[in-house]
């Protein structure tokens, strides 16, 4: 005996709302790790896959780099284009909040294109200055810099923009963003809505030094 008219349509709603949960699952990210300027994308020793720029970024151009680290200090995203500003457009789920990371490492480039230095440009998280970059000696080229942020994000989308200064041009190794448990950091979704939470420094205050857990 075939179902009732309302039973029929009743299920087809619960296919349709299941379809477009997964399509927003789907696009918005929870753990996202881009490794700037690589042509291929890989997964670590991890487990973690790293991507391509390929879909976040429209300007720019890929440099490899010369370096036995790890991998992704190995290619940059290099911005020559004169414009003022090259942005990521990073898919989120709204009304989370996420800790966004950046590495910036200049090293010494194997091909004829290369990052000028001196350089100086900011980074900004929608239109908001999040770090001012600047790297003048040769000491700065070798060095390896991390920023990280932790943002409150109403949208459904995040602007990661890389703005040019009055030195060289912007670049960047890779950028990476995880999902946070609101509650881990409830005074980043208070009052506003964007909200930064600048990492400053981490200590260690017990564990010990070869713990994996503290780096």
């Amino acid at each position: 005996m075939e179902g009732s008219p309302h039973r029929r349509w009743s299920a087809v709603l619960r296919a349709l709302c299941t379809f477009f949960a997964l399509a927003v699952s789907s696009s918005a990210q929870e753990f996202l790790s881009i490794d700037c300027g690589a042509d291929v994308g890989r997964t670590d020793g991890a487990g973690i896959k790293w991507l391509t720029d390929d879909g976040y970024v429209k300007t720019g151009m890929n440099v490899q780099l010369r370096t036995t680290e790890i991998s992704t200090l190995s290619t940059a995203r290099v911005f020559t284009e004169k414009r003022s500003k090259h942005c990521y457009v990073l898919p989120v789920q709204k009304n989370s909040t996420y800790l966004l990371r950046t590495i910036q490492y200049a090293g010494e480039s194997t091909s004829t294109a290369s990052i000028a230095f001196p350089v100086s440009f900011n980074v900004t998280v929608n239109n908001e200055v999040w770090y001012s970059f600047s790297g003048q000696t040769d000491r700065d080229r070798d060095t390896t810099f991390y920023e990280s942020v932790f943002y409150s994000i109403q949208k459904e989308e995040v602007d990661a923009c890389f703005v040019a200064g009055a030195l060289g041009t912007p670049f960047v190794n890779s950028i990476e963003m995880r999902k946070l448990n609101p509650l881990s950091y409830y005074e980043v979704q208070r009052g506003g809505v964007y909200r930064f939470l600048v990492f400053v420094g981490r200590y260690n205050t017990g564990q010990p030094s070869n713990s994996s857990y503290i780096s």
